[in-house]
């Protein structure tokens, strides 16, 4: 569980996400792996920090193929 710990810290401090870090946030989200208030802590610090153009695009690239 840790895995999702670690990108909800590094999202939360203004980091940008890799493509492989968002394909594994989508996954730990869609398998039921991450705990709602993970998931709605993730999305919190997206929208507060905000998503570059290549974060927005893997997002949605990782969301289609899940």
């Amino acid at each position: 569980m840790s895995g999702i710990i670690e990108l909800l810290r590094k999202k939360r401090s203004g980091n940008e996400l890799s493509p492989e870090e968002i394909a594994k946030f989508v996954n730990l989200t869609v398998t039921g792996t991450a705990e709602d208030s993970q998931i709605g802590a993730m999305l919190m610090a997206m929208f507060i920090n905000g998503l570059t153009n290549e974060e927005t695009i893997a997002l949605t690239k990782s969301m289609v193929d899940s």
